[in-house]
């Protein structure tokens, strides 16, 4: 967590906004679980393997996509708590793929066992691409050639900047991608600003 996040990042993980971390066994599908903060209790995290950096980082960056008030665009979480189900779905593909994308650009080293979550892409799908190339590519992309990722505000900004260009963005639940529900999104922001003027 140290060499992925920077200390003022990690202080935001405290207090009201803290994460309890723990490893365990998830489910057959996924290998972390992030549990935002409730009433009674703060967020959680459930890992099945610590020593994978991919999946601890895939799930502290969604506890600071959810509370980092700093965060904007498509690198800040968008609020899950709506009651059309499709929607719900919409959203969450979008939170998972900006997510994974993050998690690219801030771990020090490319993972050996991309997100299972590729395989929502069609070119991973159709047996185009590979995860594995499909990862290496939007790594590429995330870090903007760099070798050890980046950590902080150029990890945001890279969000910011080149999610629309992963494949990651392709990923596509029903029948819309992440990047193209996401950029629904910002027009109906948008509009929304515009009926408030």
């Amino acid at each position: 967590m140290r060499a992925s996040f920077t200390q003022d990042e990690l202080s935001k993980i405290s207090g009201r906004d803290s994460l309890i971390i723990s490893a365990s066994k998830v489910d057959n599908e996924h290998s972390g679980v992030y549990l935002p903060r409730s009433r009674k209790d703060p967020a959680s995290i459930t890992i099945e393997d610590p020593s994978n950096p991919d999946t601890v980082v895939h799930e502290v960056v969604h506890h600071i996509r959810a509370i980092d008030k700093t965060k904007y665009g498509v690198s800040k979480a968008a609020d899950p708590n709506v009651r059309n189900p499709l929607r719900f779905r919409d959203i969450n593909n979008v939170e998972e793929a900006a997510t994974i994308a993050e998690a690219a650009a801030r771990t020090m080293r490319p993972t050996k066992r991309p997100s299972g979550y590729y395989d929502d892409v069609s070119e991973v799908k159709d047996g185009k691409k590979t995860r594995v190339q499909a990862y290496r590519q939007d790594r590429n992309i995330m870090t903007e050639g760099k070798k050890n990722g980046v950590v902080g505000k150029k990890a945001v900004e890279s969000v910011n900047r080149n999610f629309d260009k992963t494949n990651i963005s392709k990923k596509k639940l029903g029948t819309i991608q992440a990047r193209n529900f996401w950029k629904n999104i910002k027009l109906e922001k948008r509009t929304m600003l515009r009926l408030r003027r």
